[in-house]
């Protein structure tokens, strides 16, 4: 990074975002601790999710949730911004954003294209944290249907498949949590507005799937749709 090639408003908002790891108590600068600092007040971060139609609140809820996730450095230790250290991560998001600068024909890294190129790079560390589950769906099914009747692979298997309802249904209830309840925290997990539309929205969709046998992918683009539509309608 060179801090020549980025704006005074770009130099604040990484000088915050490393302020805001300090605070949090972890080692590491991420995407999403550049995102979180972008979005509070009146920065850039927020006047982009607004001119978009996003849910500033439902962003910034997710983004924190995140956050209280990440390790975390004792207070013992002694850990100082000197300490910190810019995740891989967060270089590969200021290379979008020099990249995103260019395309715009910009000489200069604004606070605009760092706020974009961090929300490109957390886009990809989250692609990237799903892709081998779906590696090991794709590739271990065919090998999974062949062990049927055998009662070695079977009887371990059963086990398994138990503990993975278990994963399901517990995110399941985790993002029931985040939707229905946008602004809740940890501390208050039922606090600020209750969204209606959305409670309902998940009721018609578990009645459609397990009482009327309806089509999941049907579903699906169904709830998308009218998650879409609602948005647009009362942004």
């Amino acid at each position: 990074m060179n801090p020549e090639r980025y704006t005074e408003l770009a130099m604040q908002l990484i000088q915050q975002t490393q302020a805001k790891t300090q605070a949090m108590g972890n080692p590491a600068m991420t995407p999403a601790h550049l995102l979180v600092v972008a979005l509070e007040g009146d920065a850039i971060g927020t006047r982009i999710v607004q001119l978009a139609g996003g849910n500033l609140a439902t962003a910034k809820a997710a983004l924190e949730t995140g956050l209280q996730k990440v390790a975390k450095v004792s207070s013992s230790t002694g850990a100082t911004s000197a300490g910190q250290y810019a995740s891989s991560e967060f270089g590969r998001g200021l290379e979008r954003s020099e990249a995103i600068a260019k395309e715009l024909g910009d000489s200069f890294v604004g606070a605009d294209a760092l706020f974009l190129g961090a929300a490109v790079a957390a886009c990809v560390v989250t692609f990237f944290t799903f892709l081998p589950s779906f590696l090991f769906i794709l590739i271990g099914g065919p090998l999974v249907e062949a062990t049927h009747g055998q009662m070695k692979f079977t009887a371990p298997l059963t086990a398994i498949t138990a503990a993975v309802v278990g994963v399901i249904v517990n995110l399941a209830m985790f993002f029931a949590w985040k939707i229905w309840w946008p602004t809740a925290t940890r501390d208050a997990p039922f606090s600020g507005t209750f969204d209606w539309f959305s409670m309902l929205l998940t009721v018609a969709a578990a009645l459609a799937l397990m009482r009327y046998k309806a089509n999941v992918i049907v579903v699906i683009v169904t709830c998308g749709a009218l998650g879409v539509a609602t948005t647009l309608i009362t942004a």
